[in-house]
Protein backbone atom coordinates (compact mmCIF):
# COMPACT_ATOMS: atom_id res chain seq x y z
CA UNK A 1 0.00 0.00 0.00
CA UNK A 2 1.35 3.55 -1.26
CA UNK A 3 0.68 6.98 -0.11
CA UNK A 4 -0.56 9.77 -2.44
CA UNK A 5 -1.44 13.30 -1.55
CA UNK A 6 -4.49 14.52 -4.16
CA UNK A 7 -4.97 17.97 -4.53
CA UNK A 8 -8.28 19.71 -5.96
CA UNK A 9 -7.75 23.39 -6.77
CA UNK A 10 -10.95 25.19 -6.50
CA UNK A 11 -10.11 27.84 -8.67
CA UNK A 12 -10.19 25.40 -11.76
CA UNK A 13 -11.86 22.34 -10.77
CA UNK A 14 -8.50 20.24 -11.47
CA UNK A 15 -6.88 17.93 -9.54
CA UNK A 16 -3.52 16.75 -9.38
CA UNK A 17 -1.62 13.74 -7.63
CA UNK A 18 1.66 13.88 -5.62
CA UNK A 19 3.10 10.35 -4.60
CA UNK A 20 5.07 10.14 -1.09
CA UNK A 21 8.76 8.96 -1.10
CA UNK A 22 9.89 7.52 1.61
CA UNK A 23 13.42 6.32 2.47
CA UNK A 24 14.74 3.37 1.00
CA UNK A 25 11.49 2.56 -1.13
CA UNK A 26 13.18 1.44 -3.92
CA UNK A 27 10.92 3.67 -6.34
CA UNK A 28 11.89 6.26 -9.09
CA UNK A 29 11.57 9.61 -6.31
CA UNK A 30 9.57 11.58 -9.40
CA UNK A 31 7.08 13.78 -7.28
CA UNK A 32 3.95 13.52 -9.81
CA UNK A 33 1.76 10.83 -10.62
CA UNK A 34 -0.75 12.57 -12.51
CA UNK A 35 0.33 16.13 -13.43
CA UNK A 36 -2.56 18.79 -12.84
CA UNK A 37 -5.74 18.77 -15.27
CA UNK A 38 -9.44 18.47 -15.04
CA UNK A 39 -10.15 14.73 -14.17
CA UNK A 40 -13.14 12.72 -15.29
CA UNK A 41 -14.84 10.26 -13.42
CA UNK A 42 -15.20 7.73 -16.09
CA UNK A 43 -12.04 8.37 -18.55
CA UNK A 44 -13.60 4.57 -20.47
CA UNK A 45 -16.85 6.63 -21.42
CA UNK A 46 -16.17 8.19 -24.88
CA UNK A 47 -18.51 8.54 -28.10
CA UNK A 48 -18.15 6.01 -30.71
CA UNK A 49 -16.67 8.50 -32.89
CA UNK A 50 -14.11 9.61 -30.92
CA UNK A 51 -10.80 9.64 -32.59
CA UNK A 52 -8.86 6.54 -30.95
CA UNK A 53 -5.35 8.41 -31.77
CA UNK A 54 -6.76 11.21 -29.71
CA UNK A 55 -4.39 11.66 -26.71
CA UNK A 56 -7.03 14.18 -24.61
CA UNK A 57 -10.52 14.10 -24.22
CA UNK A 58 -12.03 17.71 -24.60
CA UNK A 59 -15.17 19.05 -22.45
CA UNK A 60 -17.61 17.62 -25.15
CA UNK A 61 -16.52 14.00 -25.13
CA UNK A 62 -16.57 13.99 -21.17
CA UNK A 63 -19.61 13.93 -19.52
CA UNK A 64 -18.72 14.39 -15.72
CA UNK A 65 -16.13 15.37 -13.79
CA UNK A 66 -14.88 14.78 -10.28
CA UNK A 67 -16.19 17.45 -8.17
CA UNK A 68 -14.84 18.64 -4.37
CA UNK A 69 -18.30 16.69 -3.24
CA UNK A 70 -16.60 13.47 -4.76
CA UNK A 71 -13.41 13.48 -2.21
CA UNK A 72 -14.97 12.10 0.72
CA UNK A 73 -12.80 10.53 3.47
CA UNK A 74 -13.71 6.14 3.28
CA UNK A 75 -14.67 6.65 -0.02
CA UNK A 76 -12.82 4.84 -2.95
CA UNK A 77 -12.29 7.09 -6.07
CA UNK A 78 -10.86 5.66 -9.83
CA UNK A 79 -8.04 8.10 -11.41
CA UNK A 80 -7.82 6.81 -14.87
CA UNK A 81 -7.99 3.34 -13.96
CA UNK A 82 -6.48 3.37 -10.47
CA UNK A 83 -7.84 2.64 -7.14
CA UNK A 84 -7.73 5.62 -4.08
CA UNK A 85 -8.92 5.12 -0.92
CA UNK A 86 -9.26 8.40 1.00
CA UNK A 87 -8.48 8.41 4.36
CA UNK A 88 -7.69 11.89 5.92
CA UNK A 89 -7.54 15.36 4.92
CA UNK A 90 -6.01 18.21 6.27
CA UNK A 91 -7.45 20.92 8.53
CA UNK A 92 -8.42 23.96 5.60
CA UNK A 93 -10.13 21.02 3.46
CA UNK A 94 -11.82 19.96 6.88
CA UNK A 95 -13.23 23.59 7.40
CA UNK A 96 -14.15 24.14 3.66
CA UNK A 97 -16.55 21.34 3.81
CA UNK A 98 -18.51 22.34 6.90
CA UNK A 99 -18.65 26.19 6.10
CA UNK A 100 -19.59 25.65 2.28
CA UNK A 101 -20.24 22.37 1.50
CA UNK A 102 -22.17 22.07 4.33
CA UNK A 103 -20.67 18.27 4.92
CA UNK A 104 -19.04 16.73 7.60
CA UNK A 105 -15.55 14.94 6.72
CA UNK A 106 -15.39 11.48 8.48
CA UNK A 107 -12.33 10.73 11.13
CA UNK A 108 -9.00 9.70 10.15
CA UNK A 109 -8.41 5.88 8.97
CA UNK A 110 -5.72 4.43 10.16
CA UNK A 111 -5.08 1.96 7.09
CA UNK A 112 -1.55 1.25 8.01
CA UNK A 113 0.23 -1.85 9.85
CA UNK A 114 1.46 0.29 13.42
CA UNK A 115 5.10 -0.91 12.78
CA UNK A 116 6.61 -1.94 16.04
CA UNK A 117 9.29 0.30 17.76
CA UNK A 118 13.16 -0.78 16.90
CA UNK A 119 14.58 -3.04 19.57
CA UNK A 120 16.47 -1.59 22.12
CA UNK A 121 19.67 -2.56 21.54
CA UNK A 122 22.13 -3.06 24.97
CA UNK A 123 25.31 -1.85 25.39
CA UNK A 124 28.16 -4.72 24.83
CA UNK A 125 30.26 -4.43 27.95
CA UNK A 126 33.60 -3.05 28.27
CA UNK A 127 36.58 -5.42 27.32
CA UNK A 128 39.15 -3.17 28.30
CA UNK A 129 40.76 -1.38 25.03
CA UNK A 130 40.90 2.26 25.56
CA UNK A 131 38.31 3.66 28.22
CA UNK A 132 35.12 2.83 28.40
CA UNK A 133 33.85 6.29 27.26
CA UNK A 134 35.48 5.34 23.93
CA UNK A 135 34.18 1.81 24.18
CA UNK A 136 30.35 3.26 24.43
CA UNK A 137 31.15 6.10 21.60
CA UNK A 138 32.16 3.65 19.31
CA UNK A 139 29.23 1.87 19.62
CA UNK A 140 26.91 4.87 19.51
CA UNK A 141 28.73 5.97 15.82
CA UNK A 142 29.43 2.70 13.86
CA UNK A 143 30.55 4.38 10.95
CA UNK A 144 33.04 6.97 11.43
CA UNK A 145 34.06 7.12 15.01
CA UNK A 146 33.68 9.98 17.29
CA UNK A 147 35.51 10.95 20.38
CA UNK A 148 33.69 11.12 23.26
CA UNK A 149 32.00 15.09 23.98
CA UNK A 150 34.20 16.76 26.36
CA UNK A 151 32.71 19.46 28.87
CA UNK A 152 34.36 22.53 27.19
CA UNK A 153 33.54 24.76 29.77
CA UNK A 154 34.69 22.91 32.94
CA UNK A 155 38.07 22.52 30.79
CA UNK A 156 38.37 25.89 29.34
CA UNK A 157 37.48 27.23 33.01
CA UNK A 158 39.47 24.71 34.88
CA UNK A 159 42.94 24.46 32.33
CA UNK A 160 46.08 24.59 34.22
CA UNK A 161 44.77 24.36 37.60
CA UNK A 162 45.12 21.70 39.98
CA UNK A 163 44.92 20.59 43.52
CA UNK A 164 48.05 19.11 44.36
CA UNK A 165 48.70 16.50 47.75
CA UNK A 166 51.31 15.07 49.38
CA UNK A 167 51.21 11.07 50.54
CA UNK A 168 52.87 8.38 51.57
CA UNK A 169 51.75 4.17 50.32
CA UNK A 170 49.48 2.31 52.01
CA UNK A 171 52.48 -0.57 52.48
CA UNK A 172 52.35 -3.81 52.68
CA UNK A 173 56.20 -4.86 52.23
CA UNK A 174 58.47 -3.03 54.35
CA UNK A 175 60.29 -1.69 51.93
CA UNK A 176 57.73 0.57 50.85
CA UNK A 177 57.10 2.25 54.27
CA UNK A 178 59.06 5.33 53.40
CA UNK A 179 58.18 6.16 49.87
CA UNK A 180 56.60 9.66 49.48
CA UNK A 181 54.72 10.86 46.31
CA UNK A 182 53.34 14.31 45.05
CA UNK A 183 49.33 14.29 43.54
CA UNK A 184 48.45 16.34 40.96
CA UNK A 185 44.80 16.19 40.39
CA UNK A 186 43.84 18.31 37.20
CA UNK A 187 40.22 20.04 37.30
CA UNK A 188 40.07 20.20 33.68
CA UNK A 189 39.92 16.67 32.46
CA UNK A 190 39.61 14.62 36.39
CA UNK A 191 43.19 12.88 35.69
CA UNK A 192 45.21 12.00 38.18
CA UNK A 193 48.71 12.05 38.26
CA UNK A 194 51.33 10.51 40.53
CA UNK A 195 55.21 11.38 40.75
CA UNK A 196 57.42 10.30 42.97
CA UNK A 197 59.39 12.23 45.39
CA UNK A 198 63.09 11.20 45.16
CA UNK A 199 64.82 10.17 48.31
CA UNK A 200 68.37 9.69 48.31
CA UNK A 201 69.89 6.07 48.41
CA UNK A 202 66.40 4.93 48.67
CA UNK A 203 66.28 1.94 46.19
CA UNK A 204 63.55 3.60 43.91
CA UNK A 205 63.81 5.98 41.11
CA UNK A 206 61.87 9.12 41.14
CA UNK A 207 59.37 10.59 38.31
CA UNK A 208 56.44 9.91 37.52
CA UNK A 209 54.84 6.60 39.13
CA UNK A 210 50.87 7.54 37.23
CA UNK A 211 50.33 9.35 34.19
CA UNK A 212 47.55 11.31 33.74
CA UNK A 213 45.31 8.97 34.36
CA UNK A 214 41.40 8.89 35.41
CA UNK A 215 41.55 6.73 38.47
CA UNK A 216 38.00 4.65 38.88
CA UNK A 217 37.41 3.61 42.22
CA UNK A 218 37.23 0.32 43.86
CA UNK A 219 33.94 -1.87 43.33
CA UNK A 220 32.87 0.47 40.43
CA UNK A 221 30.75 -1.09 37.46
CA UNK A 222 33.50 -1.42 34.74
CA UNK A 223 31.36 -0.11 31.94
CA UNK A 224 30.02 2.96 33.65
CA UNK A 225 32.54 3.90 36.90
CA UNK A 226 32.84 5.81 38.87
CA UNK A 227 36.16 8.27 38.97
CA UNK A 228 37.80 9.79 42.07
CA UNK A 229 36.57 13.59 42.26
CA UNK A 230 38.36 16.37 44.53
CA UNK A 231 35.85 15.00 47.34
CA UNK A 232 37.17 12.15 47.92
CA UNK A 233 41.05 13.51 48.37
CA UNK A 234 41.59 15.13 51.76
CA UNK A 235 44.75 15.30 53.99
CA UNK A 236 44.17 11.68 56.31
CA UNK A 237 42.64 9.80 53.72
CA UNK A 238 43.55 6.19 52.54
CA UNK A 239 41.03 5.49 50.56
CA UNK A 240 42.58 6.13 46.97
CA UNK A 241 43.79 2.63 45.86
CA UNK A 242 45.37 2.03 42.60
CA UNK A 243 45.27 -1.47 41.30
CA UNK A 244 49.58 -1.24 40.94
CA UNK A 245 50.56 -3.38 43.76
CA UNK A 246 53.11 -6.53 42.20
CA UNK A 247 51.85 -8.91 44.12
CA UNK A 248 47.53 -9.19 43.53
CA UNK A 249 45.57 -12.04 41.53
CA UNK A 250 46.77 -10.85 38.12
CA UNK A 251 45.17 -7.51 37.19
CA UNK A 252 43.83 -7.17 41.03
CA UNK A 253 44.87 -5.43 44.23
CA UNK A 254 45.25 -6.47 47.94
CA UNK A 255 41.50 -6.68 49.20
CA UNK A 256 40.53 -4.57 52.50
CA UNK A 257 40.79 -7.06 55.34
CA UNK A 258 36.65 -8.03 56.15
CA UNK A 259 35.75 -7.29 52.82
CA UNK A 260 35.27 -11.04 51.84
CA UNK A 261 33.81 -12.61 54.81
CA UNK A 262 32.93 -15.85 53.16
CA UNK A 263 36.50 -16.08 51.73
CA UNK A 264 38.03 -19.23 53.57
CA UNK A 265 41.37 -20.74 52.33
CA UNK A 266 41.49 -24.69 52.25
CA UNK A 267 44.45 -25.85 53.37
CA UNK A 268 46.20 -29.48 52.72
CA UNK A 269 47.71 -31.13 56.09
CA UNK A 270 50.06 -33.64 55.56
CA UNK A 271 52.05 -35.40 58.64
CA UNK A 272 49.77 -33.27 61.64
CA UNK A 273 52.65 -30.44 61.07
CA UNK A 274 52.73 -29.11 57.49
CA UNK A 275 49.76 -27.18 56.18
CA UNK A 276 49.96 -25.28 53.04
CA UNK A 277 47.08 -23.28 50.77
CA UNK A 278 45.85 -25.56 47.95
CA UNK A 279 42.38 -23.92 47.82
CA UNK A 280 39.81 -21.14 48.04
CA UNK A 281 36.60 -21.68 49.36
CA UNK A 282 32.91 -20.13 50.67
CA UNK A 283 30.91 -20.40 53.77
CA UNK A 284 27.21 -21.19 53.19
CA UNK A 285 26.44 -22.34 56.45
CA UNK A 286 28.44 -22.60 59.97
CA UNK A 287 29.03 -26.35 58.98
CA UNK A 288 29.57 -26.52 54.75
CA UNK A 289 31.92 -24.59 52.56
CA UNK A 290 31.27 -24.44 48.75
CA UNK A 291 34.27 -25.48 46.65
CA UNK A 292 35.69 -27.07 43.79
CA UNK A 293 35.58 -30.99 42.89
CA UNK A 294 39.66 -30.68 41.98
CA UNK A 295 40.53 -29.38 45.03
CA UNK A 296 39.84 -32.31 47.54
CA UNK A 297 43.01 -33.67 47.25
CA UNK A 298 43.76 -38.00 47.72
CA UNK A 299 45.78 -37.64 50.73
CA UNK A 300 46.34 -36.12 53.54
CA UNK A 301 43.59 -34.20 55.22
CA UNK A 302 42.24 -30.91 55.07
CA UNK A 303 41.53 -27.53 57.07
CA UNK A 304 39.46 -24.66 56.85
CA UNK A 305 40.39 -21.54 57.94
CA UNK A 306 37.69 -18.60 57.82
CA UNK A 307 38.21 -14.84 59.11
CA UNK A 308 41.76 -15.53 57.12
CA UNK A 309 43.58 -12.30 55.31
CA UNK A 310 47.14 -12.50 55.49
CA UNK A 311 48.48 -16.43 55.32
CA UNK A 312 51.56 -15.43 56.63
CA UNK A 313 50.38 -13.66 59.71
CA UNK A 314 48.13 -14.57 62.53
CA UNK A 315 45.56 -11.81 63.18
CA UNK A 316 43.62 -12.83 65.83
CA UNK A 317 40.29 -13.12 63.51
CA UNK A 318 40.83 -16.66 62.16
CA UNK A 319 38.94 -19.84 62.34
CA UNK A 320 40.67 -22.79 61.86
CA UNK A 321 38.54 -26.06 61.52
CA UNK A 322 39.25 -29.45 60.15
CA UNK A 323 36.80 -30.88 57.55
CA UNK A 324 35.03 -34.12 58.64
CA UNK A 325 33.78 -34.64 55.18
CA UNK A 326 33.88 -34.13 50.93
CA UNK A 327 31.20 -34.67 48.65
CA UNK A 328 32.66 -34.53 45.15
CA UNK A 329 29.48 -34.54 42.53
CA UNK A 330 29.56 -37.67 41.11
CA UNK A 331 29.48 -36.13 37.52
CA UNK A 332 33.01 -34.94 37.83
CA UNK A 333 35.49 -36.63 35.80
CA UNK A 334 38.98 -35.56 37.44
CA UNK A 335 41.02 -33.27 36.21
CA UNK A 336 39.38 -30.19 33.63
CA UNK A 337 36.17 -30.37 33.22
CA UNK A 338 32.11 -30.17 34.00
CA UNK A 339 30.55 -30.62 37.51
CA UNK A 340 33.82 -29.29 39.36
CA UNK A 341 32.09 -28.75 42.38
CA UNK A 342 32.42 -30.45 45.87
CA UNK A 343 31.02 -29.28 49.24
CA UNK A 344 33.19 -30.25 52.61
CA UNK A 345 31.08 -30.43 56.32
CA UNK A 346 33.17 -28.97 58.81
CA UNK A 347 33.77 -30.98 62.52
CA UNK A 348 32.50 -28.06 64.15
CA UNK A 349 30.86 -24.96 63.53
CA UNK A 350 32.06 -21.67 62.40
CA UNK A 351 31.39 -18.58 64.62
CA UNK A 352 29.80 -15.79 62.95
CA UNK A 353 31.60 -12.31 63.48
CA UNK A 354 32.88 -9.22 61.28
CA UNK A 355 35.03 -11.25 59.81
CA UNK A 356 33.15 -14.43 58.76
CA UNK A 357 29.80 -14.62 57.36
CA UNK A 358 28.04 -16.80 54.64
CA UNK A 359 27.68 -15.85 51.33
CA UNK A 360 23.82 -16.06 49.41
CA UNK A 361 23.39 -19.03 47.35
CA UNK A 362 21.73 -17.88 43.98
CA UNK A 363 18.47 -18.79 42.69
CA UNK A 364 18.01 -22.02 40.51
CA UNK A 365 19.34 -21.13 36.76
CA UNK A 366 19.59 -17.40 37.95
CA UNK A 367 20.60 -14.93 35.11
CA UNK A 368 23.30 -12.59 36.07
CA UNK A 369 24.40 -8.96 35.51
CA UNK A 370 27.84 -8.35 33.34
CA UNK A 371 30.16 -7.68 36.26
CA UNK A 372 31.56 -10.24 38.71
CA UNK A 373 33.83 -9.79 41.70
CA UNK A 374 36.56 -12.50 42.46
CA UNK A 375 38.33 -13.19 45.43
CA UNK A 376 41.38 -15.65 46.25
CA UNK A 377 45.38 -16.06 47.15
CA UNK A 378 45.90 -17.45 43.87
CA UNK A 379 49.26 -16.87 41.71
CA UNK A 380 49.48 -13.16 40.61
CA UNK A 381 52.36 -13.84 37.97
CA UNK A 382 51.78 -13.28 34.38
CA UNK A 383 54.34 -16.19 33.61
CA UNK A 384 54.25 -20.13 33.85
CA UNK A 385 56.21 -19.25 37.38
CA UNK A 386 54.24 -19.08 39.92
CA UNK A 387 54.12 -16.14 42.67
CA UNK A 388 51.55 -16.51 45.03
CA UNK A 389 50.76 -13.66 47.50
CA UNK A 390 50.11 -13.73 51.33
CA UNK A 391 47.44 -11.07 51.09
CA UNK A 392 44.05 -11.97 49.95
CA UNK A 393 43.34 -10.22 46.06
CA UNK A 394 40.01 -9.23 44.50
CA UNK A 395 39.64 -8.05 41.01
CA UNK A 396 36.54 -7.25 39.16
CA UNK A 397 36.00 -8.55 36.24
CA UNK A 398 33.16 -8.57 33.53
CA UNK A 399 31.42 -11.67 32.30
CA UNK A 400 32.07 -12.96 28.87
CA UNK A 401 29.18 -14.77 27.59
CA UNK A 402 29.14 -18.38 27.06
CA UNK A 403 28.79 -18.24 23.29
CA UNK A 404 31.59 -16.01 23.27
CA UNK A 405 33.79 -18.13 25.46
CA UNK A 406 32.97 -20.97 23.89
CA UNK A 407 33.70 -19.62 20.47
CA UNK A 408 37.33 -18.74 21.85
CA UNK A 409 38.20 -22.25 23.26
CA UNK A 410 36.67 -24.05 20.98
CA UNK A 411 33.48 -27.07 20.86
CA UNK A 412 36.70 -29.85 21.51
CA UNK A 413 37.15 -27.51 24.86
CA UNK A 414 36.07 -29.23 28.05
CA UNK A 415 34.21 -26.14 28.65
CA UNK A 416 30.11 -26.79 29.37
CA UNK A 417 26.99 -25.09 29.60
CA UNK A 418 27.07 -25.07 33.35
CA UNK A 419 30.13 -22.94 33.36
CA UNK A 420 30.54 -19.47 33.48
CA UNK A 421 33.01 -17.37 32.17
CA UNK A 422 34.97 -13.74 32.98
CA UNK A 423 37.54 -11.49 30.95
CA UNK A 424 38.50 -9.43 29.46
CA UNK A 425 39.28 -11.08 26.45
CA UNK A 426 42.07 -8.27 26.00
CA UNK A 427 44.46 -10.11 29.31
CA UNK A 428 46.07 -9.12 31.61
CA UNK A 429 43.11 -9.54 34.70
CA UNK A 430 41.55 -13.01 35.67
CA UNK A 431 41.97 -16.13 38.07
CA UNK A 432 45.08 -18.27 38.67
CA UNK A 433 46.46 -21.08 40.48
CA UNK A 434 45.65 -20.90 43.89
CA UNK A 435 42.17 -19.42 43.45
CA UNK A 436 40.64 -21.97 42.56
CA UNK A 437 37.40 -23.71 44.26
CA UNK A 438 37.11 -19.93 45.15
CA UNK A 439 34.34 -17.52 44.81
CA UNK A 440 33.13 -15.37 41.99
CA UNK A 441 30.08 -13.33 43.19
CA UNK A 442 27.95 -10.36 41.90
CA UNK A 443 26.60 -7.61 44.04
CA UNK A 444 22.48 -7.25 43.55
CA UNK A 445 20.42 -4.72 43.60
CA UNK A 446 19.97 -4.28 47.58
CA UNK A 447 23.99 -4.22 47.53
CA UNK A 448 24.15 -7.54 49.05
CA UNK A 449 26.34 -10.33 47.65
CA UNK A 450 25.48 -13.72 46.19
CA UNK A 451 28.28 -16.47 44.71
CA UNK A 452 27.47 -17.07 41.06
CA UNK A 453 30.12 -19.17 40.14
CA UNK A 454 33.45 -21.52 41.63
CA UNK A 455 36.93 -20.83 40.48
CA UNK A 456 37.37 -23.71 37.80
CA UNK A 457 40.18 -23.43 35.23
CA UNK A 458 41.91 -21.60 32.92
CA UNK A 459 44.81 -20.85 30.71
CA UNK A 460 48.41 -20.61 31.83
CA UNK A 461 50.26 -17.70 31.54
CA UNK A 462 47.26 -16.82 33.82
CA UNK A 463 45.59 -13.19 32.59
CA UNK A 464 46.49 -14.16 28.42
CA UNK A 465 44.43 -12.40 25.55
CA UNK A 466 41.67 -14.72 24.74
CA UNK A 467 41.65 -17.14 27.29
CA UNK A 468 38.67 -16.42 30.04
CA UNK A 469 38.60 -17.67 33.20
CA UNK A 470 36.02 -20.91 33.56
CA UNK A 471 34.08 -21.23 36.63
CA UNK A 472 31.34 -23.73 37.71
CA UNK A 473 28.12 -21.85 37.38
CA UNK A 474 26.22 -22.13 40.70
CA UNK A 475 22.86 -21.57 39.89
CA UNK A 476 22.87 -24.92 37.70
CA UNK A 477 23.45 -26.77 40.54
CA UNK A 478 20.98 -25.01 43.46
CA UNK A 479 19.14 -28.89 43.70
CA UNK A 480 22.75 -30.76 43.99
CA UNK A 481 23.95 -28.73 46.72
CA UNK A 482 20.39 -28.08 49.17
CA UNK A 483 20.36 -32.36 48.38
CA UNK A 484 23.83 -32.75 49.80
CA UNK A 485 24.23 -30.37 53.04
CA UNK A 486 21.39 -31.39 54.42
Amino acid sequence: MRRYVIYYYLADDTVEVQEIHEKNDGRDPFPLLLKKMKLPRDWKDKPINFPSLAMESSDEEVLYYYTPKDFLVGETIFILGRRFLIYDTDKFTRKYFEEILKITQKARIDVFEKKPPPPVLPIPPHLGFGSPEDSLQSCLTVTIPVPPKKDVVRYVYNINKYLRYEAIMDWVHPEDKNRKFVFSYCLSDCSITINEIPQRNSGFMEGTYLRATRVPKPGTNLDDPDYYTPVDLYIGDVRLRLGFSSERIVGGTNANKGDFPYQISLQQVILGIIRSHICGGSIISPTWVLTAAHCIPSFGTLEVVAGEHNLNTNEGTEQRVAVQQSIVHAGYGGSVGPNDIAVVRLRSALTYNEYVQPIALPAADEVFGRTSILSGWGSTSTTSTASMPAILQTAQLPIVEYNQCLATYGSDSPLDPTNVCTGPLSGGMGACSGDSGGPLVQVKSDGSREIIGIVSWGVIPCGSSNAPSVYVRVSAFIDWINNNIQ
